[in-house]
């Protein structure tokens, strides 16, 4: 009896060691919820990750994606298939894929990049980004490189970085057949199947995002620390497990050079789960020397409205400047002041008739103005009447010369000049 309680004893202790040496943390309590073509964890995120390796380090998300998501989260976005049907037979070489779209944005912008889009993703290839939808919220694309035999699709309405959005209405997967139906060509329709999301652009950057989609994923944690699933994700090499479906983001280790990261879909011991669709693998490319703005601390309000597909606010009119009284007080026309030139003999009434062209004020103010005006024209006619006499005295010389010129002339013919025509006025 001694010894059967030693031996239980020393089963525990050597089951204790196998427990720790293996490094398993506490993780997230993830749930799937499945919904016929659709799939999505509604599950909080309470640990990421376990079994580290190397000098991969986990780190927050950018300002600006921060930044998005907030600005982003009043939609609620739907994405479902218009044709050709889930487990369709086209027989032509080119299939006319419809989705329709709800209340999410799409933008592809010249100057800050690709914004809130659509993801389609065929099989293991690469991915295809839609942003563009027709006036019923439509999306078409048109597929006419498939090879023969069947194939699996998934689609996702993504943030800027490639993200998928977390309700499970904005993400679903169906099948195609090209001329025929292939068996064992494509997982069974209730296994588990890896969707590995890449980076926009397939580059390496300082702050790598990692996301990613597992459809008819068992059900997590049916009891304490009974995981069924675990996700192997590897970044050149370092490696970490995670639990949860919820993606994260980590420093890259170089983004001035290639890397390759690598997902892999492992059962609760541990071993590869349909390794021939989970194990995939994604090859970035060195990163350019600009970096997409989503990696700022921050954007601008001009930089956010653009990401969201919004024109940018206009800027408010500058106010008229307001009409001087002084001068709208009387409106005196060139022709007018013309008149008032070349007539200076004019009576009081013709004044008069002038400075009732402009309209009569009730104010005091404005009568003084009126007062003022009338006495600008009285001048410019007394300036004008001596500039007139000034020019009489030559006038009189003239018109004197001509008279006695016709005076010799009538003298000579005989005949006196009448005298109801004098010519000149004699002043005296």
């Amino acid at each position: 009896m001694r010894g059967l309680r030693l031996n239980h004893l020393l089963a525990l202790v050597i089951a204790g060691l196998i427990l720790f040496s293996g490094g398993v943390a506490v993780e997230a309590r993830s749930s799937w919820r499945p919904d016929n073509n659709r799939g999505g964890f509604n599950s909080s995120r309470s640990a990421s990750t376990t079994e580290r390796r190397g000098g991969l380090q986990e780190v927050a998300s950018p300002g600006a994606v921060q930044q998005l998501r907030q600005a982003l989260e009043h939609h609620r976005p739907s994405l479902n298939l218009i044709s050709p049907n889930d487990g369709s037979v086209i027989s032509d070489d080119t299939i006319q894929l419809t989705l329709q779209l709800t209340d999410w944005p799409l933008v592809d912008d010249p100057d800050i990049g690709l914004g809130p889009h659509v993801v389609v993703q065929i099989d293991q290839r690469a991915p295809i980004r839609l942003t563009q939808a027709d006036q019923q919220g439509q999306l078409h694309l048109e597929l006419s490189d498939l090879e023969p035999g069947s194939h699996r699709l998934s689609a996702w309405a993504a943030y800027p970085w490639g993200e998928p959005n977390p309700r499970p209405e904005a993400s679903l997967q169906w099948r195609l057949h090209l001329w025929q139906q292939l068996r064992d060509r494509q997982p069974a329709l209730d296994a588990p199947w890896l969707v590995t999301v890449h980076p926009p652009d397939d580059r390496a950057l300082k702050v790598l995002p990692l996301n990613w989609l597992i459809w008819n994923a068992p059900l997590q944690n049916l009891r304490e620390n009974d995981e069924r699933w675990r996700l192997r994700i590897s970044i050149d090499g370092d490696s970490f497990l995670v639990s949860h479906p919820e993606g994260l983001w980590v420093k890259a280790p170089s983004p001035s050079k290639e890397l390759n990261v690598q997902m892999e879909l492992l059962d609760g011991q541990g071993e590869p789960l349909d390794p021939v669709f989970n194990n995939q693998l994604i090859h970035l490319s060195a990163s350019s020397e600009r970096q997409p703005l989503w990696l700022k601390a921050q954007l601008s309000d001009a930089d956010l409205s653009r990401y969201l597909g919004q024109s940018e606010p206009e800027p408010e009119p500058e106010p008229e400047p307001e009409p001087d009284a002084e001068a709208n007080d009387l409106v005196v026309s060139p022709q007018q002041k013309e008149l008032a030139l070349e007539a200076p003999d004019q009576n009081n009434d013709e004044e008069e008739s002038l400075t009732s062209l402009a309209e009569p004020s009730s104010s005091p103010s404005e009568a003084r103005d009126d007062q003022t005006a009338d006495n600008d024209l009285r001048n410019d006619s007394e300036q004008a009447a001596d500039r007139s006499t000034l020019n009489e005295p030559k006038v009189s010389e003239e018109i004197e010369a001509i008279s006695i010129e016709l005076q010799d002339d009538n003298d000579s013919a005989g005949g006196p000049l009448e005298k109801n025509t004098p010519l000149v006025e004699s002043g005296g």
